[in-house]
């Protein structure tokens, strides 16, 4: 009778174990934006005519960027071509500079969000938006000293990601 049972458990032990093998082969497709060219196009200058402006920091997180403090106080963004570019002003003797490029809207959550993932300085990425929706942003350290920064409906967040050590840096913004 314990043989029985023992090659039966075996049986589903093994059934189960290949499944969960074969479900992390599986990848599932990435979304399929439906939209047009045109209809992406028209969205993005959308978009930009929303978010392009001057802007002051009201609470920030993870500011320390290569190995510096940079005390930014306001953030200043324009459009060249289907490029936005950033200039952080702060404390520094030289404000950033960042011009990016690949940008694109996120479909269909976040229509007043850009995203480019093709920037012309140390940063891998860029996503500036109008929040949409309350939510709670984390630097995602083992030790967070400020706590998490909470971003209401209507708030403007810009975060970058650091080329390399992958530092996300986060900036709640006023419009002026």
């Amino acid at each position: 009778m314990y043989d029985r049972i023992s090659k039966r458990v075996k049986q589903v032990c093994v059934i189960g174990f290949v499944a969960i093998l074969l479900t992390g082969c599986a990848t599932t497709p990435a979304p399929v934006d439906p939209r047009t060219p045109e209809e992406r196009q028209a969205a993005f200058d959308s978009a930009a005519q929303e978010l392009i402006g001057n802007y002051v920091v009201i609470e920030k997180r993870n500011e320390f960027f290569n190995g510096r403090n940079l005390k930014v106080n306001e953030v200043v963004v324009s459009r060249s071509g289907d490029a936005l570019v950033y200039l952080l002003k702060g404390e520094r003797d030289k404000p950033l500079l960042m011009m990016a490029s690949d940008c694109m809207t996120r479909y269909p959550t976040r229509p007043n969000e850009i995203y480019c993932h093709n920037t012309f300085t140390e940063m891998a990425s860029v996503d500036f938006s109008k929040a949409n929706t309350t939510r709670k942003v984390s630097t995602g350290g083992l030790i967070d000293i400020h706590g998490p920064m909470a971003v209401n409906q209507g708030d403007y967040l810009l975060y970058f990601m650091e080329r390399g050590p992958g530092r996300v840096h986060y900036y709640l913004l006023k419009k002026k």
